[in-house]
């Protein structure tokens, strides 16, 4: 049921906006999924003896999967300074609108306050990195099908890892 909602919702979300989905999603235009039968969850990486990427889709899915991570604590954040977020609501849908984005406003107001920040979890740590980096290589294949849309992505994070990667060992 979760699922179809969401796929329902897919075509409402800003064109240049999508969901990050794991690999029970198809990819699509609005929905970017990790590469199947490639390492992605964080325990398969510290599994590997060097733990690096060593290509281009392994970046991609390393990179997802931390902003998947970054996404679920923020989520699970909110919930917590938020119960009534954490349990389903017996309202109507319109009132339950206003109640997640009253939430939500109120939270990002605490955090822009500083009031009651809690410093012992840091949702936000890369995701500046992530953000940025995903809307610059968004804006140059628009007019690209998901697959490649993709595959440009994850060619783009290889060459900035192996430019990186370059720094690092000089």
């Amino acid at each position: 049921r979760h699922s179809r909602i969401v796929l329902e919702d897919a075509s409402k979300i800003p064109e240049d906006c999508y969901y990050l989905g794991d690999a029970g999603y198809a990819l699509s235009s609005s929905i970017l999924t990790p590469y199947r039968s490639t390492r992605y969850h964080l325990r398969e990486w510290a599994e590997d003896e060097d733990g690096r990427p060593r290509n281009n889709k392994e970046v991609f899915n390393y990179r997802h999967s931390k902003a998947r991570i970054i996404v679920e604590q923020a989520f699970g954040r909110l919930k917590r300074k938020w119960g009534i977020l954490a349990k389903p609501m017996e309202l109507e849908i319109p009132l339950v609108n206003i109640v997640i984005h009253t939430c939500c406003a109120l939270h990002n107001f605490v955090l822009a306050c500083d009031l009651g920040a809690d410093d012992s979890v840091d949702d936000t740590a890369g995701a500046a990195d992530i953000a940025y980096e995903l809307e610059e290589l968004t804006e140059r294949f628009e007019s690209h099908d998901s697959g490649e849309w993709r595959d440009v992505l994850a060619n783009d994070m290889w060459n900035s890892y192996m430019i990186f990667r370059n720094e690092e060992i000089n």
